[in-house]
């Protein structure tokens, strides 16, 4: 832009600008496209010794030596590849680049690069247990080398043989009873229990997976929306209705508003939306149903925070809490976790109650959250599976589950607290979508004794 000392005011350039007048933003539209039209490129701080380059950028270029590896046929003189849907009919006939132009483009740079004086040819003789042939182009030229009575040279043998003492790679056993967290939910005690190692690297160092931006809904957007569906639904829902079409309506019109309110593309929310419109009248029937029974709704999304026992306390979020009041009998209440997986999915979690940490946790938060009441009312617990027909899937003797729970955490964290270590122990489904997969590195370790991390 001529911005120099004594270069603005002196010369044509000078003498132009202070005749010409421009209103601000056209200065500004200006600028901008000066600095559009060019590229920035940094003086390198020194000349570069290697430069890698496809074999199209080597016409032309000066080397002190090229070096030119994978001239296998699968590699070099492969047939080119041009892209798109067009066949090469109708590539020519547009005037596109076709195959046989592209073939005789590398043609020619390797004919370029051939002629240099020092100049290194390498390929593999095989690729994961299949032999390879030197590339097509370079047969004429080995060739003509025979019949002239020589031959290319072969490379001479620089590797020198090596023994390294063997370093054998087994499982860590981190120790960090500094980073033990003061609170635990049913998610992280659950990777606790799946796998100590995870536990130990997404919640004492608070590791993150990093999120790929998608503007497709996945299931925890579905997950979020239907939570959020529910709970509107019952808190705006004063009384039970005796019309079954009427509430249908109704759920359906917050599902439309908590789209809209949650910013779910109407388009890419489709597959999720026709779902819902038959699961809600599923939904309602099962509704009334349970009310019909004398289960009443009350309250939903519910943080709770109790004692553990131990060094850290019990945190989490119940779905759902009903409970159920008839004439002489015991009130009972009943906590609902809203699942979208399958009904059958759900059952072999419940199969084993001690195995299923969620329910067992959330019995015990509520425990901890309604002391004066536990005594006095019965408690229920268990999944409702989302899906037509809507399925309650009951965990047997939740109270049980919950005190061995308790029992059981406590006991964990006090070890925790007084050094043990955290080994991966996970097995099968907790290492498929484990998040500290890359740091545990199992697939990396050499097979050692395993008594150390029972």
């Amino acid at each position: 832009m001529r911005l120099q000392e004594g270069v603005a005011t002196a010369g044509p350039y000078g003498r132009q600008a202070r005749q010409l007048e421009w209103e601000r933003a056209d200065h500004l539209a200006w600028v901008d496209e000066v600095l559009e039209a060019v590229s920035f490129r940094p003086a390198p701080a020194e000349p570069a010794e290697v430069v890698i380059a496809p074999l199209s950028r080597c016409l032309l270029r000066p080397f002190a030596a090229v070096v030119l590896p994978g001239c296998d046929h699968t590699h070099l003189g492969a047939p080119a590849a041009v892209g798109g849907c067009l066949s090469e009919a109708e590539r020519r006939d547009l005037a596109l680049p076709t195959r046989e132009q592209a073939w005789q483009r590398e043609r020619l740079a390797l004919r370029h690069v051939l002629t240099h004086p020092r100049l290194s040819l390498s390929w593999r003789r095989s690729h994961q247990g299949e032999p390879l042939q030197v590339s097509p182009l370079l047969e004429p030229l080995r060739l003509a080398l025979r019949r002239a009575g020589g031959d290319w040279p072969a490379a001479p043998q620089v590797l020198v043989p090596q023994t390294l003492p063997a370093c054998p790679v087994g499982p860590t056993q981190p120790s960090a009873p500094a980073l033990l967290p003061s609170q635990v939910s049913a998610t992280a005690y659950e990777a606790l229990r799946a796998c100590p190692y995870r536990f130990f690297a997404l919640r004492m160092l608070g590791l993150e997976e990093v999120e790929v931006l998608d503007d497709e809904p996945d299931r925890r957007d579905q997950g979020n929306w239907l939570h959020a569906v529910l709970h509107a639904f019952h808190t705006t829902r004063a009384v039970p209705s005796d019309d079954p079409q009427a509430d249908v309506e109704r759920l359906l019109a917050i599902g439309r508003a908590q789209r809209q309110a949650q910013g779910l593309d109407e388009a890419a929310f489709l597959a999720e939306w026709l779902q819902f419109e038959r699961l809600a009248p599923a939904y309602v029937e099962w509704l009334h149903a349970q009310e019909a029974q004398g289960w009443r709704f009350e309250r939903g999304e519910w943080a709770v925070s109790a004692p553990g026992g131990g060094p850290a306390d019990l945190r989490g979020v119940l779905d759902r809490v009903d409970r159920l009041s008839q004439g002489e009998r015991p009130p009972r209440a009943r906590l609902i976790d809203y699942k979208i997986s399958s009904a059958e999915s759900l059952r072999t979690r419940v199969r084993q109650p001690l195995e299923d940490t969620q329910l067992a946790f959330y019995a015990a938060l509520w425990e901890g959250a309604a002391e004066t009441a536990a005594g006095a009312e019965g408690l229920e617990a268990g999944y409702l599976a989302l899906e037509v027909p809507v399925r309650w899937i009951e965990h047997p003797q939740v109270a049980d589950s919950a005190a061995a729970l308790r029992a059981g955490l406590a006991e964990d964290l006090a070890r925790l607290a007084a050094g043990a270590p955290l080994p991966p122990l996970g097995e099968g489904p907790a290492c498929t979508h484990c998040a500290a997969a890359g740091l545990c590195r199992k697939e990396h370790w050499t097979a050692v004794r395993q008594e150390g991390l029972a």
